[in-house]
């Protein structure tokens, strides 16, 4: 039977058929996850790097920790299992110049933060973001999944028009049933007139837009989207009010930033 990759609700990897260049190595890719400064976080950290020992996954983790207080022990976060673990530490995101606190900026912001300021540089090929409550139950690799029979897809097209293989330009992501809502919202507000993301239909947002974590993304394709999402989580917040839900938000700037970019996902369910 077909084991997911990681387990949570929900996740997945996926990509267009195109004719892939040469493979990426496994090690290749860069797993990062954003988290506050609790006990209860520390801990989640802790065994989403742990299950990634024990699976033999490649490549560095980060954990992106925000909103810390000044006495935070962060000598204590940097410890783990994992040999290539960093922890990146933000600004504090989630005041929202002093209006309110909205805890929902921590991820994008992070992200973003972090891939702009990472000590060294992000070099690996392959973006991987995920959630802190989730853990490895087999390896995630640039390529996607050994056997392709394990692809699991139920979108409209042809199984053998997507691919978990991750490549600029062609990013995968695993499905959440969040809907396409984001395109009801006053999109040329909060992506600007004439951008991409107002052209984007109902069918295409379910379609390639309707996901969550995991996201697997290029580097240079991460650079952009983690940008506008960014940018696109204040403005939802600005435009669209709290006629969205505070994590809806969040995810739905996500792909409002993925659109704003032309960045389609491939949207899968085997995660």
């Amino acid at each position: 039977a077909m084991r997911p990759t990681v387990l949570n609700v929900a996740f997945a990897l996926f990509m267009a058929n195109v004719p892939w260049v040469d493979g990426l190595a496994d090690d290749d890719i860069h797993i990062v996850f954003s988290t506050d400064c609790s006990g209860y976080q520390n801990w989640q950290a802790e065994a989403l790097a742990y299950s990634a020992l024990m699976v033999g996954q490649q490549g560095h983790i980060t954990r992106i920790v925000s909103n810390c207080p000044d006495d935070a022990d962060f000598a204590m976060m940097r410890r783990s299992s994992y040999p290539n673990y960093h922890v990146h530490i933000t600004p504090k995101f989630s005041l929202d110049e002093g209006r309110e606190y909205f805890p929902y900026y921590n991820k994008p912001l992070g992200v973003d933060h972090w891939i702009k300021n990472a000590v060294p540089a992000v070099s690996q090929s392959v973006v991987v973001l995920l959630d802190p409550d989730m853990v490895f139950v087999q390896p995630i690799r640039p390529d996607g999944v050994k056997n392709k029979d394990y692809i699991l897809y139920t979108g409209h097209r042809k199984k053998s028009e997507v691919s978990d293989a991750v490549r600029e330009g062609h990013p995968v992501g695993q499905q959440y049933l969040i809907g396409s809502g984001w395109v009801n919202f006053k999109r040329d507000l909060i992506c600007g007139p004439g951008s991409p993301c107002t052209t984007v239909s109902h069918d295409t947002a379910n379609e390639h837009y309707a996901l969550g974590p995991p996201y697997l993304l290029h580097r240079e394709d991460a650079k952009k989207v983690f940008d506008a999402w960014a940018k696109f989580v204040i403005k939802v917040r600005e435009v669209q009010g709290r006629s969205v839900a505070d994590m809806l938000s969040e995810m739905f700037a996500y792909c409002l930033g993925a659109a704003h970019h032309e960045l389609p996902h491939d949207r899968l369910d085997h995660f």
